[in-house]
This record gives C-alpha cells, structure tokens and sequence, in this order.
C-alpha cells in the first residue's frame, strides 16, 4: 500500500456517531460519576524521617566544607609572615618585570599586599627600600 491508496482510505473514512441515547444520558452520567464516592488509596503514607535525615545530612556536610574551608584560609595566611614576601627578591623582580617602568611602590597593610603604580611607565630604576 502506498500514500496515495492510504490517503483515499482515509478520506472515505467516517467519523463514529453515538447513539442519541449516549447524548441523553450524558449529563446524568457525569453527575453520577461526580458524586461518587472517592476511591481508597492503598498506597502507604510516607514518613517525614527520611527528608529530614536527608536535609540535615546535607546541612552537616555544608557546615564541615565551610570550616573546613575557614580553617585553610586560616593556615595559609599564617604560613608566609609578612617579613618574607617584601624581602623576596624573586617575587620583586617577577613584579618588576611583568610592568617595566610603572610599578611605583609594593606596600604591604592590613589589607594585604598593593602595588602603587604609575600612570605612564616613566618611573626611573631604584633599589626597593
């Protein structure tokens, strides 16, 4: 059978009527079907204990990341002292040479370490105090 023969079948096809009996009784039906009792559900009811087991396990694990976390950030500030970066002559030269000309002053404060720059790379070579 090819699309064309398909095709005619389809066309000569006809929609099914009902009855005029089902159409009279339709309203009754519904109405019926409406005030029907609601059907007994069998399924179990589901305790609360394994969501909260679940949300509490995923409260703990996000409480151990965070200290976990706090207490790294802690070591690694405390493993350089604040005397050895400044007198790093590696990480003077490194920052030297990545902006010739411009770096103005490496100073260290309460906020960290800042490089002062220059607008124009016109700053003249000195030895770093």
């Amino acid at each position: 059978m090819n699309n064309p023969e398909l095709d005619a079948i389809l066309k000569k096809a006809r929609v099914p009527q009902p009855p005029l009996e089902f159409w009279a009784d339709l309203p009754q039906a519904v109405i019926r079907q409406s005030n029907r009792a609601p059907l007994a559900c069998d399924f179990p009811r589901h305790s609360a204990f394994p969501r909260l087991a679940w949300g509490l396990a995923t409260v703990f694990c996000v409480a151990i990341a965070f200290f976990i976390g706090h207490w790294r950030g802690q070591m690694g500030r405390q493993s350089f002292p604040s005397q050895d970066v400044l007198t790093n002559p590696k990480l003077l030269a490194e920052t030297l040479a990545m902006l010739p000309g411009q770096v103005r002053a490496i100073v260290e404060d309460q906020r960290g370490l800042n490089v002062v720059l220059a607008d124009t790379n016109n700053v003249p070579p000195s030895s770093p105090l």
